[in-house]
């Protein structure tokens, strides 16, 4: 584990690897292995570990969740909440649980279980800004603007540099006509991480709609140098490029 804390995620796969030889019927290798896999961005490889883990032992309810957790950055929603829903039987009083199986009933529009999923887990962890995040982007989303601010705040009590917390509280701050405020809370999500794709289209778009076209550029051109193949930073700065589109913006 000491490998894996350091960030030597190579070495604790390659180590592990060799302790589940010695050991084969130790679930914790298999475990490591694919936490290090996920660690190098090996997701799918990683979830064939988990699995290993759980095949010596079922109730090995930290390669269950870790096998949960990666299914949902896959993708895999509908496998992820199988294995949570089980893991909440079996470990009711664990937060994390909860919140993951909120997330993954978030991606598949179960926004009412969601919203009770995450209930819980604030009660089992108030003390969590991630599980105040996530009520408010569901609270956001079934159209309750007032709710999610309330939790956006609570989050950014608890974590004030919360970048994701900030992106998603520019969002319904914009809704309210609080241009100024989700002004701020995007320029600070950006200046806390640059390389923030959501971030940096977010900024982009406000100051489009203030009408600042070379701020704009300048945001959508950031989210091109990160990821140039990205659609919407494209259609956004040909669109700006194109005297009859844009103008709406330009000064008369």
């Amino acid at each position: 584990m000491a490998l894996l804390q350091n960030g030597r995620h190579k070495a604790a796969y390659d180590a592990a690897r060799k302790a589940m030889g010695r050991h084969k019927t130790h679930p914790t290798f298999p475990n490591i292995a694919g936490i290090a896999l996920c660690g190098n961005g090996k997701y799918a490889e990683g979830v064939q570990y988990f699995k290993k883990s759980l095949a010596i032992s079922a109730g090995f309810s930290d390669a269950r969740k870790n096998l949960a957790q990666t299914q949902i950055i896959l993708g895999q929603f509908a496998p992820a909440e199988t294995q949570l829903s089980r893991l909440v039987r079996e470990t009711p009083k664990d937060g994390a649980v909860w919140y993951l199986r909120a997330q993954a009933r978030l991606q598949t529009g179960q926004l009412t279980e969601a919203l009770e999923d995450i209930a819980k887990a604030i009660e089992i962890e108030p003390k969590q800004a991630r599980n105040y995040n996530l009520r408010g982007l569901l609270n956001d989303r079934l159209g309750h603007p007032t709710e999610a601010l309330t939790d956006f705040d609570k989050a950014l009590a608890l974590n004030p540099n919360d970048v994701e917390t900030l992106v998603n509280a520019s969002l319904p701050l914009a809704r309210q006509m609080r241009s100024e405020e989700a002004e701020q809370a995007i320029r600070r999500a950006v200046s806390l991480a640059p390389g923030h794709l959501a971030a940096q289209l977010r900024l982009g778009m406000t100051l489009l709609e203030k009408g600042d076209t070379t701020g704009a550029r300048g945001a959508f051109s950031a989210v091109l140098a990160i990821d140039p193949e990205n659609g919407d930073a494209f259609q956004q700065l040909a669109s700006l490029n194109d005297p009859e589109a844009n103008k709406d913006l330009t000064p008369a």
